[in-house]
């Protein structure tokens, strides 16, 4: 019996199950977590490390001392930008490439 795997499909930016024998194709991705420094982000960016630890998780939040511990729980692949929301220019530089 096959046993399926899920994967991330950046061109897409969806998740794709298939089968484990398959080929994946490794990209490194630039993906943004908005709210990374709370509980839902921050256990939401830790999750996708360890599932997709090729990609380049950058944390947006509002508070720098957050963002730096979540950082050092990610590793030297990630990093924070100090974003609001309600700051669209900030919002439009930190979406840039992502």
């Amino acid at each position: 019996m096959a046993r399926a795997s899920l994967t991330f499909n950046s061109s897409s930016n969806i998740f794709v199950c298939g089968k484990e024998s398959e080929p994946k194709v490794k990209k490194t991705s630039r993906v943004l977590v908005l709210g990374g420094t709370g509980r839902v982000g921050g256990s939401t960016a830790i999750a996708l490390s360890k599932l997709s630890p090729d990609h380049r998780i950058i944390i947006g939040g509002r508070n720098r001392d957050k963002g730096a511990a979540m950082v050092a729980k990610l590793g030297e692949s990630s990093k924070f930008v100090e974003v609001d929301i309600d700051n669209v220019k900030a919002l439009e530089a930190a979406l840039n490439g992502a």
